[in-house]
């Protein structure tokens, strides 16, 4: 017998992200609503934990997204996480479940693209 807690929000994240994506367009909030309809997602489970409630286990949302994506939201990242962390939380209901952190991530860079780029650095420096 598994004495593992079964978790339903990261099971759901595309769900709720879609939901969430719905409202952002409907309100207009265009960087939030381009970060979770672009990014790579992953659900890092129970990276935090409080004995409220019998046990409340949070979660972390890390949305990969383009270098250019990026640096669009780079000024507002910190408003647009908080955002897309407090979205989430109002959409889902579970009780002993939360969104503690959500974090916009510059996708990794294949090497080739790094390499190319430091060649035509030198090119242009020589």
């Amino acid at each position: 017998m598994s004495t593992e807690p079964q978790f339903v929000i990261p099971k759901a994240i595309d769900r709720y992200l879609g939901t969430l994506s719905k409202l952002y367009k409907r309100d207009g909030e265009q960087k939030a609503l381009a970060v979770i309809v672009n990014a790579k997602v992953r659900v890092d489970e129970w990276v935090s934990y409080d004995n409220w409630n019998g046990g409340t286990y949070g979660h972390a949302v890390v949305l990969s997204v383009s270098e250019k994506l990026y640096l669009d939201v780079q000024p507002d990242l910190e408003s647009v996480q908080t955002a897309i962390k407090d979205g989430l939380n109002r959409l889902h209901n579970e009780q002993n479940e939360f969104i503690a952190v959500t974090s916009a991530l510059l996708r990794r860079l294949r090497f080739r693209v790094h390499r190319d780029e430091s060649e035509r650095a030198r090119r242009l420096a020589s």
